[in-house]
């Protein structure tokens, strides 16, 4: 089994918190996962990864659901 290539766009996800998550929330599969970007602070902004890229069914569900249009799913090759 061949994984999707899924990129999150940092650039683009400024502010993931804002946006209550949508994009994890929405994946049935549980494909991605958040993590602070300064373990440090409590405040700290979070960073967006695709931690389970071979649970993808490639429902684009996430790309839907991402306003700034950060995330991006390619099918296996």
């Amino acid at each position: 089994m061949k994984k999707y290539n899924i990129v999150v766009d940092m650039g683009k996800c400024v502010a993931p918190q804002n946006c209550d998550l949508k994009c994890i929330k929405t994946c049935p599969l549980k494909v991605f996962a958040y993590y602070p970007i300064d373990t440090s602070r409590e405040d700290s902004p979070v960073m967006i990864t695709a931690t389970f890229p071979f649970s993808c069914n490639g429902c684009n569900l996430c790309v839907v659901a991402c306003k700034p249009r950060a995330i991006s799913v390619s099918p296996p090759a």
